[in-house]
């Protein structure tokens, strides 16, 4: 499995029922198959990623941002070629996380860029900041890894879905 580690993959599968451990898409061989997340999400995978180190975290984050060898990065630039092109780019990165619960803490999780310098913002619902965080200088998975310290690591309550 080249871009994750053995005993970060090892970790997640060992926490998973044996039902849904042999479907696993750590355990396919096909590092891309990214699709089978849905049917996992925040019961299998956060509480084996609260137990992991900031380095293994890490390594999962580049994991699930990595297609073919090539990993998706956030377009920090602010510049758009045409309305919304950087702004649907940057919202389908943060949903390749959507099924661990990243959006289930607050109404609205704002990531937002210009020149280089970000910031990450978390709304209630009546639309007052909860947290306000500087993103510049960081990396798309250390930002990653903000969004998750701000959301599935906060200690918060989730939003009940069902």
């Amino acid at each position: 499995m080249k871009n994750f580690s053995d005993h970060i993959a090892a970790s997640v599968i060992e926490a998973m029922s044996p039902s849904v451990a042999h479907n696993s898409p750590f355990s396919s061989g096909d590092d891309d198959s990214h699709d089978n997340y849905a049917n996992y999400g925040r019961d299998c995978f956060v509480p084996v990623l609260r137990k992991l180190s900031k380095s293994d975290v890490l390594a999962f984050i580049r994991y699930r941002l990595s297609v073919n060898g090539n990993r998706r990065r956030f377009d920090m630039s602010g510049y758009e070629d045409f309305t919304g092109s950087v702004t649907k780019h940057n919202q389908a990165i943060l949903d390749l996380f959507a099924d661990l619960g990243i959006y289930d803490y607050q109404f609205g999780l704002v990531l937002d860029f210009y020149k280089g310098g970000g910031r990450l913002t978390g709304l209630d619902f009546h639309g007052d900041p909860i947290f306000k965080e500087d993103m510049s200088g960081e990396t798309t998975a250390e930002i990653i890894l903000a969004v998750f310290k701000h959301t599935i690591f906060s200690g918060r309550s989730a939003r009940r879905r069902s």
